[in-house]
């Protein structure tokens, strides 16, 4: 993987919008509204720069049928909203079709939005790469307008239940006494822990150990953000000699990782 600290690009360095003119917070909930959301975070430029550096793969050029009339960073944007906001796909749709300024900072200029069975089929057609680099573009994004520090880091992960009984990339999650066992997929994090957003993450299933991600999680924000990461958090999953040891020979950092007594009786 190439050093992705390459985003200080001018594909990335689009111009500074002003942080001053927005609402102040009253909770904990995102209090913009999307289309504040898209302008302040530069979303269209990152689009375009994580659909140009990995093009999803193009239909047949002779199959029969209209031609797409939405480009594929319109589709990206509609679906950040959607994840952002915890809308399913009807509502999301509705809601630019509804609001046109939103509409317009996502690329639908003539005011046509797309369809939600059309939506869906484009998002599934972009591929996980895309939301990747998406994602890897705001992180850097939020990390130029010093909103996130990445200093004091924290190393976390969630099981995913999946949507298919007959996943063939899915797994069984070691079982626990409170929830069971559960047929999905597992989310490693690692968090800012002072802005309490995600830096980086990566997907496995869910019967892979955390302790075998973190330093892979570490690794790449350092190398994609050139982040100067000062301490490291993490419950008793992630104690080993082998994270603790990277953390201090190659982060030079400190850490604090809780340490169960009891898997060594």
């Amino acid at each position: 993987m190439t050093n992705c600290t390459a985003l200080s690009t001018s594909l990335l360095s689009p111009v500074t919008t002003s942080l001053e003119n927005l609402p102040a917070r009253l909770g904990k909930r995102l209090w913009v509204t999307p289309a504040e959301f898209l302008q302040t975070t530069c979303a269209m430029q990152v689009a375009h720069w994580a659909v140009n550096l990995f093009p999803p793969s193009l239909p047949d050029s002779h199959r029969r049928g209209r031609k797409r009339r939405y480009s594929d960073e319109s589709i990206l944007l509609v679906a950040y909203i959607q994840s952002a906001w915890q809308m399913s796909y009807k509502m999301v749709v509705d809601y630019f079709r509804s609001h046109p300024e939103a509409a317009k900072q996502a690329g639908f200029e003539d005011g046509q939005v797309i369809s939600v069975g059309q939506y869906w089929e484009r998002r599934r057609a972009l591929g996980i790469w895309v939301f990747w680099l998406f994602f890897v573009g705001m992180v850097w994004q939020l990390y130029r307008r010093k909103i996130i520090h990445a200093v004091d880091v924290v190393l976390d992960s969630t099981t995913l239940q999946a949507w298919y009984h007959r996943d063939p990339d899915a797994g069984w999650s070691f079982p626990k006494r409170w929830k069971g066992s559960i047929w999905g997929y597992k989310v490693h994090t690692l968090l800012c822990r002072w802005s309490e957003l995600p830096i980086m993450f990566l997907v496995t299933p869910a019967n892979f150990y955390d302790s075998l991600e973190a330093i892979p999680l570490l690794a790449l924000a350092v190398a994609c953000f050139g982040f100067r990461i000062a301490i490291v958090r993490a419950d008793a999953a992630y104690f080993t000699y082998a994270l603790l040891n990277y953390i201090r020979v190659v982060l030079h950092a400190g850490s604090m990782i809780d340490y169960n007594l009891r898997k060594k009786r």
